[in-house]
């Protein structure tokens, strides 16, 4: 897997079309199903994409993945926890502050991007932590947090038997 990201003005089509092209050398038009899920028409390679404030994430592999950024803002984490987390990972928001609420919260939209569900999946139908940390696994996916700075929280989910990637800074994308 590899993930493009780009602090360029963009949209996610073109994104997708500036890193496939990058990951592979082909074009192709990028579509979306009935849940919103992108992937490519004429292509296997699995997409998903993410943006918040002035960054654009792209990652693309063989495989499914989910990928997630959310800037920071200030907001009653603990009240958005404890209508959409399980009791344990709202235990884990009241520990952990906002930090703990940004780092679960990409993560758990990275997952439902990779199970290619969307937030319809339902976040509370599935805990990413104990109460007192977070998970780095969850059924058959494995997550991974991305340092974007302080600002920032990414997350990105995929198989475990197929987890490695590549993060690449796209100056060059031509957006």
């Amino acid at each position: 897997m590899k993930i493009y990201w780009t602090k360029q003005k963009s949209d996610s089509k073109t994104l997708a079309a500036a890193a496939l092209k990058l990951y592979c050398g082909a074009s192709d038009t990028l579509c979306h199903n009935d849940r919103g899920r992108p992937y490519f028409k004429n292509t296997d390679i699995r997409i998903s994409i993410s943006h918040s404030g002035d960054i654009w994430l792209c990652a693309l592999g063989r495989n499914e993945t989910g990928i997630d950024i959310e800037r920071i803002t200030d907001r009653n984490h603990l009240k958005i926890a404890e209508r959409f987390f399980t009791p344990e990972e709202t235990g884990f928001v009241k520990s952990n502050g906002a930090d703990g609420f940004f780092r679960l919260w990409v993560r758990k939209e990275a997952y439902v991007k990779y199970m290619g569900e969307g937030i319809s999946y339902g976040l509370d139908s599935f805990s990413l932590s104990d109460g007192i940390r977070l998970s780095d696994e969850y059924g058959d996916a494995v997550f991974r947090e991305i340092d974007f700075g302080e600002n920032f929280k990414c997350a990105v989910c995929t198989a475990k038997e197929e987890f490695s990637w590549e993060q690449i800074e796209t100056e060059e994308m031509h957006i």
